[in-house]
């Protein structure tokens, strides 16, 4: 009598998988795979199951597996709840004036990166995510990253997406990839990742890698971000394109660049910061209603396309100095350094240093942290030591030298006449 109810339990669950099998569509858009209600036998054929867990037989899996998404949407909101009360507790107020002070406009709970990793473990552990379907730890992650107004629970989401979603595969396949990449980009455009803590963060931890598990087709859905223009688009879009591939285009111990994705991928990485670049100049000089949150953080344009050219120069020289050199009129002092901070040959380096754009307002990122200011303070500080070199026939570094001998009691006389034989005999009168 077992062995007939057992008999019949597989038969049902044979019964509803065929159903299943039939309208594939449906069981897609709830976020569950039908291979996964296979058993152990057929592993071969089909993806992993969705549960860890082994049930004792399939149709337990069926259940277990069908009741999961619907425990993920409901258990979303609390999980963010949760991870938030971890990362509120966790939070210190020094912490939070260091990072508020560092990364002007944003604001922090105060918690470090140990601490915000161990609330986003803690808050996964409590409510079973590592179970839940692939679509619901997808969305657990798009809603701490798009949570506001504190970067910490955005933190919280990447780090969420890259040790959680990404070993899991959770992001694996196209289909997937483009739809988390849709969602991804409304976020920037709503202002949800609009700095360049968060956003190099995402870029480096969960764009680069989900690309590279995805191939050539991967990172052209990413690249294309940095071609986008102006009217839909913003400077940390279009930074994102390109700055995700900053540690994927050269690299001397794995594969990198072409070998890894396709021929023409760095060719690709140059094409778009010289891209994101131009667009973010024009917005600098466009007078629509967005150029001023345009001009404000059009620094991070072309520090973004400096900081992936720099990696390009090393794995492909020619196309990447072509590209400075039709930079040289938009690309800032910062960025052309960043860009040729690898660059061996100095005589290429020191031109392009030389003919890069240099004036009033064209370094936004100067401006608005006060380098301007230094800058100017500091050359006239060498004007007026090298102006007091002429005058007095000393070194500028001099002064501070006689200062600490005069402290000791043996007063020097820098003049232009008295030389250093006599500061010699003042010294021994000084003594004797």
């Amino acid at each position: 009598a077992r062995h007939a109810l057992v008999m019949q339990t597989n038969s049902l669950a044979n019964t509803v998988l065929f159903l299943a099998h039939i309208q594939t569509l449906p069981w897609r858009l709830s976020g569950l795979s039908v291979q996964s209600f296979f058993p152990s036998s057929h592993a071969s054929h089909f993806s992993p199951a969705v549960s860890r867990s082994k049930p004792r037989n399939r149709l337990e899996h069926l259940h277990r597996a069908c009741s999961q998404f619907r425990m993920a949407k409901k258990d979303i909101p609390e999980a963010v709840k949760s991870i938030q009360d971890c990362l509120q507790e966790g939070a210190l107020g020094k912490t939070k004036s260091w990072w508020e002070n560092y990364v002007k406009g944003s604001s922090f709970r105060g918690c470090n990166m140990a601490t915000t990793r161990q609330a986003m473990e803690q808050g996964v552990r409590k409510h079973g995510v590592r179970e839940w379907p692939p679509e619901g730890r997808v969305q657990l992650g798009m809603a701490l990253l798009g949570a506001a107004p504190f970067t910490d629970d955005k933190l919280a989401g990447v780090l969420l997406l890259a040790e959680v979603c990404l070993p899991a595969g959770d992001l694996d396949g196209m289909a997937s990839w483009q739809s988390a990449c849709e969602q991804w980009k409304s976020l920037f455009l709503s202002g949800k990742i609009a700095d360049w803590n968060i956003c190099d963060w995402f870029c480096v931890k969960v764009l680069g890698p989900g690309a590279a598990r995805n191939g050539g087709e991967g990172a052209k859905v990413v690249l294309a971000w940095s071609h986008l223009p102006v009217e839909s688009s913003t400077v940390w879009l279009r930074r994102a394109g390109h700055v995700a591939f900053v540690y994927h285009i050269a690299s001397g111990k794995k594969a990198a660049g072409d070998e890894l994705f396709y021929q023409g991928f760095v060719a690709d990485c140059i094409e778009a910061s010289e891209a994101a670049a131009r667009t973010g100049q024009e917005a600098n000089n466009s007078s629509s209603s967005q150029s001023s949150f345009e001009s404000e953080n059009a620094r991070f344009a072309h520090t973004g396309a400096g900081w992936v050219l720099r990696h390009c120069l090393l794995a492909q020289r020619q196309p990447t100095i072509d590209a400075l050199q039709r930079l040289k009129p938009i690309l800032s002092k910062e960025g052309m350094k960043s860009a040729l901070e690898k660059c061996q040959d100095t005589s290429v380096k020191g031109r392009l240093l030389r003919e890069s754009r240099v004036g009033e307002g064209h370094d936004a990122a100067a401006s608005s942290n006060g380098k301007d200011a230094k800058g100017k303070a500091k050359q006239q500080r060498s004007a007026s030591s090298l102006s007091n070199t002429l005058d007095t026939g000393t070194t500028a570094a001099k002064p501070k030298r006689n200062a600490q001998a005069g402290a000791g009691g043996g007063e020097e006389d820098v003049s232009l006449s008295g030389g250093k034989e006599q500061t010699r005999k003042r010294k021994r009168t000084k003594r004797s």
